[in-house]
C-alpha cells in the first residue's frame, strides 16, 4: 500500500479502531505523534526551559496553548484547524511566523497533518496515566504500517529506544546470509563481486607477473 495513503487512513482515524469515539482517536494521536513532534520540533524555543520560552508562546500545555504567546491570539482553536495560529506557522506561509524559524528544520507534511487533525478532534491533552496506557498498548506491537519496533538497547530518548524502521532500513539486522557467486572469468570471489559492479568502461588492472608480486611483497 502507498505510504501517504497508509498516512492518509492513520490520519483519518479509519484505521487505528478509534473513529467511533474521537475522544480516544485524539487523545492515542496526541500521545504517539502530535506531543513526539512538539518534543521534537518546538520545545527548544517554546517549552524546553521555562525561563526562556520565546515569543511567550508555551507548547507543554493545552492551556497555554489555548491562551497563545505576544500576539495575543490562540495558538489553537479546538475543532479549528485551519483557524488556529500554530497551523499559519507550520505551514510556513507567513514568512514572519514560520516555525520552526529554520528551513531545514520545518515539519513534513504527516507531521503537519497529524497537529492539524489532532485540532480538529478537539485538541484532546491525556493525562499522564491514559498517555502511559497508549504508549505500553503501542509497543506490545511489534509491526504496524509505520513498520517493524526494534527496541535498542540505552538509547537516549525513549523515542529512540523503541523507534521503527520500514524493512529497506533493516538490513542490519537481518541474518547473514551467503551469496551465489556472480559469473565472472576471475577465480576470487571478491574480483568476482567486485567486476559486476565496475563501471561500464572501467576494466580491472591486469594480473601481477611473479617479479612485481616479490617487490609488493618486498615494500
Amino acid at each position: 500500500m502507498n505510504k501517504l495513503l497508509i498516512m492518509l487512513i492513520f490520519v483519518g482515524g479509519v484505521c487505528v479502531g478509534e473513529a467511533a469515539d474521537p475522544k480516544q482517536e485524539g487523545d492515542r494521536l496526541f500521545t504517539l505523534k502530535v506531543k513526539q513532534i512538539f518534543t521534537g520540533k518546538c520545545f527548544s524555543c517554546h517549552g524546553g526551559d521555562p525561563d526562556k520560552i520565546k515569543g511567550d508562546f508555551n507548547l507543554t500545555t493545552r492551556n497555554a496553548l489555548l491562551k497563545g504567546g505576544e500576539s495575543e491570539s490562540p495558538g489553537i482553536i479546538p475543532g479549528k484547524p485551519d483557524a488556529s495560529l500554530i497551523i499559519r506557522a507550520i505551514e510556513r506561509k507567513d514568512e514572519d511566523l514560520a516555525m520552526p524559524p529554520k528551513a531545514n528544520d520545518k515539519l513534513n507534511p504527516s507531521q503537519i497533518a497529524f497537529i492539524k487533525r489532532w485540532i480538529a478532534l478537539g485538541a484532546p491533552w491525556p493525562d499522564a496515566k491514559t498517555q502511559a496506557k497508549y504508549v505500553a498498548e503501542e509497543r506490545t506491537k511489534i509491526r504496524t504500517d509505520e513498520g517493524v519496533l526494534v527496541k535498542t538497547s540505552e538509547g537516549l530518548s525513549e523515542a529512540w529506544t523503541y523507534r521503527r524502521y520500514q524493512d529497506e532500513n533493516l538490513w542490519a539486522y537481518q541474518p547473514v546470509k551467503k551469496p551465489a557467486v556472480p559469473t565472472s572469468p576471475f577465480s576470487n570471489p571478491i574480483d568476482a563481486f567486485i567486476s559486476v559492479q565496475l563501471p561500464k568502461g572501467l576494466n580491472p588492472a591486469p594480473l601481477a607477473d611473479r617479479l612485481t608480486l616479490i617487490r609488493r611483497v618486498t615494500f
